[in-house]
């Protein structure tokens, strides 16, 4: 199933724990800064 999502801070610490295990990591997610302009920004677009 697929959700808009209207806010990210649920999800934040779910992602943060996802992006520890190198297998499941993101590299456009590594910083805070790369969150923000790649999730929390475009939530918010």
């Amino acid at each position: 199933m697929i959700r808009v999502l209207r806010e990210l801070d649920p999800y934040t610490s779910f992602l943060t724990e996802l992006n520890r295990d190198p297998d499941y990591s993101d590299p456009h997610l590594l910083t805070e800064e790369q969150m923000q302009v790649n999730l929390r920004d475009a939530v918010e677009k």
